[in-house]
């Protein structure tokens, strides 16, 4: 019985393991940071943090473009009292002209 119990112990403990190990996956940043001591979101002129705008890879281009999100209205929020949305539109043109009306 309790070469069983120790069976059935070791089982769930290797799922439980592997289980973390997905969980507990780093992000890229982290890895990047973990394998050359530097931080890529962190600007080496001037020390500020960077955001990621657009990603591009060799093979398929771009496959994430976070202005052209914004202009698809990601951000937007209609619903809120208080809040003024101004198209992205309106904004690409001039911006004392958007305040102006």
């Amino acid at each position: 019985m309790d070469k069983l119990c120790l069976s059935v112990l070791n089982y769930y403990k290797s799922q439980i393991v592997s289980l973390w190990s997905i969980i507990a996956q780093k992000r890229y940043r982290e890895r990047y940071r973990a394998g050359t001591g530097k931080d890529p979101l962190v600007c080496p002129q001037c020390g500020q943090e960077m955001d990621i705008c657009t990603i591009w890879h060799p093979r398929h281009g771009v496959i994430y473009d976070e202005l052209n999100e914004i202009k698809r209205g990601k951000y937007e929020q209609s619903d809120v009292q208080g809040v003024i949305t101004i198209p992205w539109s309106v904004l690409s043109e001039s911006p004392l002209k958007a305040l102006s009306s």
